[in-house]
């Protein structure tokens, strides 16, 4: 494939990156097709232009943590290297961060019926909406929707919890979820037609609430080749294959 058609087919980062370096050393011969490990490692500024504090010079300096475990938004795209495709799409999330006059520090996280969500984070609040699928485009950029915010955020906001009505906005940020657009839950277990490739993918969300036990069900399937402490089978490709959706509805 030229530099050219590479750049308009696909991002130039880790799924790509990867690709790259595997095909030729497959095709050849050179190295066997199983227990195939990509340890890849990026600047701060694969992140996007974000100014959080996780991504200061204090925080990243001679350091190094995981990125978007069981989370990022193009694992797709692996999978569609290797001939499969998953129903997961890269959607586009805005967070905002305001200030209120009470310091209601034992809010709980509330959920309205429009799906706009709000909860304490410090001394501060969060708020964010799930758009209706006609306004949730697949998307990769990391522009925050601002009228998002005055047109529907505040207003839910200032109906549910009056209190906080008169607050002030600090600041915001856009991310991407992993949506499954097939159920809305993840996807765990073996890539169909591989012996020895495994998924965990499309968590919509929930990936760091979930991780822990995805981790440890994926361990025990590549070790023991059954899961052992928590059968995950019902999250599995063959419910993909069966059309047969585990609908999660608590998508925020």
């Amino acid at each position: 494939m030229s530099v050219i058609k590479l750049k308009n087919s696909t991002t130039l980062i880790f799924r790509t990156a990867a690709l790259l370096a595997l095909a030729p050393l497959l095709r050849e011969g050179l190295i066997e097709p199983r227990g195939l490990i990509v340890d890849a490692k990026s600047g701060v500024t694969g992140a996007g232009r974000r100014a959080l504090e996780e991504y200061s010079f204090a925080e990243v300096d001679e350091d190094i943590h995981a990125y978007k475990l069981l989370s990022h938004q193009h694992s797709p795209e692996i999978a569609r290297g290797l001939g499969v495709e998953i129903p997961v799409r890269s959607r586009k999330r805005c967070v905002f961060v305001f200030e209120a006059k009470p310091r209601w520090l034992d809010c709980p996280l509330v959920i309205d019926t429009n799906g706009v969500f709000f909860r304490p984070e410090g001394v501060t609040f969060v708020t964010g909406v799930s758009p209706p699928e006609t306004e949730d485009p697949d998307c990769d950029d990391f522009e925050v929707i601002w009228p998002q915010f005055e047109e529907l955020l505040w207003p839910t906001v200032a109906h549910r919890a009056p209190a906080l009505e008169s607050l002030k906005l600090v600041r915001a940020w856009a991310c991407h979820y992993d949506l499954n657009i097939f159920d809305h839950n993840a996807i765990v277990g073996p890539l169909p037609g591989f012996e020895n490739a495994y998924i965990a993918v499309g968590f919509s969300g929930h990936g760091v609430q979930q991780s822990p036990a995805v981790g440890r069900g994926l361990a025990e399937l590549i070790a023991h080749g059954r899961y052992v402490a928590l059968d995950l089978s019902d999250f599995g490709w063959a419910r993909i294959a069966a059309g047969r959706p585990l609908l999660e509805r608590n998508v925020i």
